[in-house]
Order: C-alpha cells, then sequence, then structure tokens
C-alpha cells in the first residue's frame, strides 16, 4: 500500500502486482488462520489429569438423580459404556474437556448433593457453558 502512496505512475501491470500481493497476503492468512485451528484442537484434546483435581469428589448414586441431570452428566462427561459379552466386562470412559471443566464441576456437585439427600428440588440449573 505504501507504493501506492510513493509511485509516480501507476500502470496495469503495478496494479496486478499489487493484487496478486493483496492475494498472497489472503492466502498465508488463511493458512495461519486453519494451522492456529489445528494446534487448538490438538492442545484441547491432549489428555491431562490434572483437570480430575478441579472436579469434587463424593459419591453419586445416580438412581437418585432427576433423568435430566443425569442426562447432562453423561453428556458433560462424554461417558461411554462398553459391554464384551463374550468376557462378561463392561468398560466405562468418561472424558471432560477444559472448556467444560466449569459445566461439570458444577452438575457433579449437584448431583452430589442430590445424592446426599441435601437437595431435594430436583431441579437442573442450566449452564451457558458448552456442555
Amino acid at each position: 500500500m505504501r507504493s501506492l502512496e510513493i509511485a509516480d505512475e501507476v500502470d496495469d501491470e503495478f496494479v496486478r502486482d499489487v493484487q496478486s500481493h493483496i492475494a498472497e497476503v489472503r492466502a498465508e492468512k488463511r493458512a495461519l488462520q486453519e494451522r492456529l485451528k489445528a494446534v487448538e484442537k490438538t492442545v484441547s484434546e491432549q489428555e491431562n489429569p490434572n483437570l480430575l483435581d478441579a472436579l469434587p469428589f463424593g459419591e453419586i448414586d445416580v438412581s437418585k438423580l432427576p433423568e435430566e441431570l443425569q442426562r447432562r452428566l453423561y453428556e458433560v462427561f462424554r461417558l461411554e459404556i462398553h459391554y464384551d459379552y463374550e468376557a462378561k466386562s463392561v468398560r466405562v470412559v468418561a472424558t471432560v474437556f477444559f472448556e467444560a471443566l466449569e459445566t461439570a464441576r458444577n452438575l457433579a456437585d449437584q448431583a452430589i448433593r442430590m445424592s446426599e439427600g441435601d437437595e431435594k428440588t430436583g431441579l437442573v440449573e442450566r449452564s451457558t457453558g458448552p456442555v
């Protein structure tokens, strides 16, 4: 752009050069945005057992929880249950991502309180955070 300001004569070739440079800069910007997106995805998917320390500790009796709270817990912890019929074994996998940590903490705390009988309303608070 500075070249345009100081150029004595602007001809078609000069305009094409500037347009070409603008296209190159835009392509570089798109490539960098894609690279940033890929890096952010990789970072968010890395295992971090320290996240467990941010969650409340306690027992939960799922049978005492309202269905809505159960569903939201399963979703926020990405609960997977795999049953091997032949081996008669169950594998349970729960995953929580940093982006959903606050929601997970709030839901787990509510579930613990309800299981202990401290919270009898059965209401599930709506969270504005990701699930």
